[in-house]
């Protein structure tokens, strides 16, 4: 019972809980702008979704996890 409960503190849980809410972070701009874009906001439109490639950009990856934003 110890171990699992010291399993929740471990720097690997808190990396990838970090990763987590980066990607979520991301996915967030990028439905603001498309929201934006449809109601007819382009210029926030193009602000958020430049927002959330430049996020995207500087995010750790993974071949399998390419083109999220698309």
């Amino acid at each position: 019972m110890v171990a699992a409960v010291l399993a929740l503190e471990s720097p690997d849980l808190e990396a990838e809980r970090h990763l987590a809410r980066k990607q979520v972070e991301i996915q967030r701009k990028a439905a603001t702008a498309w929201v934006s874009l449809g109601e007819g906001r382009q210029a926030e439109a193009v602000g958020a979704m430049r927002s959330a490639t430049d996020l995207e950009d500087a995010s750790e990856k993974h071949i399998a996890m390419e083109n999220r934003l698309v």
